[in-house]
């Protein structure tokens, strides 16, 4: 096990006047996890504004960016062979100069090791997402409101596990007979719109009503 850490950064600004206000955001966050080779990065950006033209118009609209990921070990496994390994062999002692794995058994040659595991058998993951909204509220009489809204929410996650096979080298302690790559590609889209229109006096009505 190694020490976690995390930093968390972040700024942002905003402004505007009686008719314009505008605010914007970036941020990012880092970590690294107690078991060595686990990693997670997240970045995001965030803007908004909100429009009054008009004294009957508003128009607000708000889009956001996120990008995570980063490496997840395989942490049952990782525990698991942890309480496997020879107590008279050293763990960090993971790695042969020729690359090849370091076990506890037969001079290296069989057990297989925790943090080799870590290190080559990697599950690393890539999330795009993107979140947008625009809003817009019309008075066109003092007693009518219109009201029409349009969000989208948009990501795609890209996600790649790979365990290595044998390097050919004589006396290898391969982690698998053969290695394989896993690629999974998850794609999502939604839209959603929606128009109101109500008498103000209504509205009025009811949060009087709903107040009492």
């Amino acid at each position: 096990m190694q020490t976690g850490a995390s930093f968390d950064n972040a700024v942002s600004v905003s402004g505007g006047s009686e008719d314009v206000t505008y605010y914007g955001s970036v941020s990012n966050l880092q970590q690294r996890g107690v078991i060595p080779f686990g990693d997670r990065d997240r970045t995001s950006v965030k803007l908004s504004s909100q429009i009054q033209p008009y004294n009957t118009l508003n128009v607000s609209s708000s889009v956001s960016y996120t990008n995570a990921g980063g490496n997840h070990v395989p942490a049952d496994r990782f525990m698991e062979r942890l309480m496997y390994w020879a107590p008279t062999k050293d763990v960090t002692n993971f790695e042969q100069p020729s690359g090849i794995q370091q076990g506890y058994y037969g001079n290296g040659s069989s057990g297989t090791n925790p943090i080799y595991d870590a290190k080559y058998s990697t599950y690393e993951t890539d999330l795009n997402r993107i979140i947008g909204n625009v809003s817009l509220d019309y008075n066109p009489l003092e007693w009518m409101n219109l009201t029409y809204r349009l969000g989208v929410d948009y990501y795609n996650d890209d996600r790649t596990n790979i365990t290595p096979g044998p390097l050919g080298i004589e006396g290898e302690n391969p982690l698998s007979s053969t290695g394989f790559v896993t690629e999974d590609r998850i794609n999502s889209r939604v839209s959603k719109a929606k128009t109101r229109s109500a008498p103000q006096a209504l509205l009025r009505k009811t949060a009087s009503t709903a107040e009492t």
